[in-house]
């Protein structure tokens, strides 16, 4: 599946007025957008005006309240890099066909993301599967399924509306300093982390705000008409994101190796 393409990138920066959204790539019209909430303060510099996020703030609570304001004015957004590295944000558009009001259902699995049998549900979360199936025939209100298995560092939101679901599953890695290798020496530690976590960047980027890397990511809009169907085509995209994580690990493994011999460190044994 072709990965969705942000409708806009910035770099949240510091200037001596407070936080800049600055522009990297993307549409301009939602960088005005954005800075058009009334908590996107601005000011005058060589007659343009400018605007800013956060005068006064640290760079966390910039990020969090330029997050949250993106949020706001009903875009997505994910953050890559590290709070202390100006980090960068991904816009991107929510899709106009707006299911109307939607019931948020926190599931616990325990083990994965998505089961496929309605007998399966009811031993975890007793008449969510009901539920979906009315969604999806449109015989009840849309819900979003939010499922977050506490055995694995899995997250899953699940949109259920009239014949169509749109499914967003990630698995979340730990922290760049905590991949690093056990053989990097002390010495080449902080160089070696940088690597990895503009590796991530460049790649799958970073979950929301968090400072945690995604291993794998499948984002998929699904439509048909029989509930049971559906459900076992959403069990199938959470296949699809084990193999993506083996694919992403091997990839990281050797990129590892990469850096390894760029700093000019001989790996004790393959990350």
């Amino acid at each position: 599946m072709k990965r969705k393409e942000p409708a806009l990138v910035v770099r949240l920066e510091e200037s001596i007025f407070g936080f800049e959204l600055v522009y990297q790539r993307g549409n301009r019209d939602v960088l005005a957008e954005i800075y058009g909430h009334k908590d996107a303060e601005t000011f005058e510099a060589e007659g343009e005006v400018k605007r800013y996020f956060g005068k006064d703030l640290s760079l966390s609570e910039a990020l969090a309240r330029a997050t949250r304001i993106t949020r706001k004015k009903g875009f997505r957004v994910s953050v890559c890099g590290s709070r202390e590295r100006n980090p960068v944000l991904r816009v991107f558009a929510v899709a106009p066909d707006n299911p109307g009001e939607i019931e948020d259902i926190n599931v616990d699995l325990k083990w994965g993301l998505w089961l496929s049998l309605p007998g399966d549900w009811e031993s975890y979360a007793p008449g969510v599967w009901g539920r979906m199936d009315k969604a999806f025939s449109g015989e009840g209100p849309a819900v979003r399924i939010r499922t977050a298995p506490r055995k694995e560092i899995l997250y899953g939101d699940v949109i259920i509306s009239r014949r169509k679901v749109s499914v967003d599953f990630l698995a979340r890695w730990d922290s760049p300093d905590d991949l690093v290798p056990d053989w990097v020496p002390q010495d080449k530690f902080e160089d070696f982390e940088e690597m990895i976590a503009e590796w991530f960047v460049e790649g799958t980027g970073y979950y929301e705000e968090y400072t945690d890397p995604i291993g794998a990511r499948v984002q998929e809009t699904l439509t048909g008409r029989k509930w049971a169907t559906m459900a076992r085509k959403i069990d199938a995209l959470q296949e699809q994101l084990s193999r993506q994580e083996r694919e992403h690990s091997k990839a990281f493994s050797e990129a590892c190796l990469g850096f390894a011999e760029v700093l000019g460190i001989k790996p004790g044994q393959d990350p």
